[in-house]
């Protein structure tokens, strides 16, 4: 072996051994750490991953958008003021409420209503002493055989029947294609219905207005119509009236009337009146042909009257 070969094996060894000893304390090996730091890196990528679980807070986030439907929710709130419009009970139709009368006062709204003292129909006289407001409810009271309450809207009041309303507004005349309807609790027992009640309608120059009598205690709860003709279109409509409140409604048409009870149709007449607006009239008397008495102090108690146009 040469010196040149021999010098040549010997750098060789010497390149060799630099080269193993590298891997643990050369600058190399610090890159070579520092790729492991880069490896760490990687690890910092799986926080990166983290991240994303946070991403999925942002998920969350989204879920806080539903708390914005829960904000559309309060639009529904919106909706509950639409429920909040006051229809006929169980009548379908584009209706606008005219007359409403809740009776939450402590006396009688005389902007809506008049009372009639003196007069009356039967044996007993419209006294306005015996029309009160209590407890949510109109109360007209038969104090005695003799002496009971009436009230009255619109133009009909004063010139259409006996004795004298007294002065109040004249404030609703239910036109033809109104309704209107009355939540009532008669006095009775059963299908009894004592004294004479009834919730009706008429306008001026009776008879050639004509009369509804939407729900007429005589007895039993009726349905009536006086034509100008004189002639009646008369009904009984069974059932357990007494005691309780229901609703009592009459759609008013050009020449033809349905009645509905508790949203129920229960009668359908023809009409042959004038065709003039009607007054409401809500009464408390005795006479229809004797029915029985219930007793001084027996009342007819209304919620509510309403109509629509």
């Amino acid at each position: 072996m040469t010196r040149t070969t021999i010098a040549v094996a010997v750098l060789a060894v010497v390149l060799v051994a630099g080269c193993g000893s590298s891997d643990d304390t050369s600058p190399g090996n610090s890159s070579g750490g520092s790729g492991g730091t880069a490896g760490s890196g990687g690890s910092g990528g799986s926080t990166g991953g983290v991240g994303g679980v946070a991403g999925s807070g942002a998920s969350g986030g989204a879920a806080g958008a539903s708390g914005s439907g829960g904000a559309a929710g309060g639009g529904g709130a919106a909706g509950q003021g639409g429920s909040g419009a006051v229809l006929p009970v169980g009548v379908s139709g584009n209706w606008t409420l005219a007359f409403d009368d809740e009776f939450d006062g402590s006396s009688l709204d005389s902007a809506k209503w008049t009372t009639m003292d003196g007069g009356g129909w039967g044996s007993a006289t419209c006294k306005t002493a015996n029309v009160a407001v209590s407890g949510g409810n109109l109360v007209l009271t038969l104090a005695s055989s003799s002496s009971g309450g009436c009230v009255c809207t619109g133009s009909a009041c004063a010139p259409a029947f006996g004795g004298s309303f007294k002065a109040g507004a004249e404030s609703y005349d239910l036109p033809v294609g109104g309704f209107a309807e009355a939540r009532v609790n008669f006095p009775g027992s059963g299908e009894k219905i004592y004294n004479w009640p009834a919730w009706w309608t008429s306008g001026p120059g009776w008879p050639a207005a004509g009369e509804h009598d939407i729900a007429e205690g005589c007895g039993t709860l009726t349905v009536n119509y006086h034509s100008p003709s004189g002639a009646h279109n008369f009904g009984t409509i069974s059932g357990t009236w007494s005691n309780a409140f229901h609703v009592y409604g009459m759609h008013r048409m050009a020449s033809s009337v349905d009645v509905y009870y508790d949203g129920q149709k229960v009668k359908s007449y023809p009409t042959d009146d004038n065709g003039k607006p009607h007054s409401l009239i809500l009464d408390l008397t005795e006479g229809c042909g004797g029915t029985p008495l219930y007793g001084a102090g027996s009342e007819v108690l209304i919620d509510y009257v309403r109509a629509w146009e």
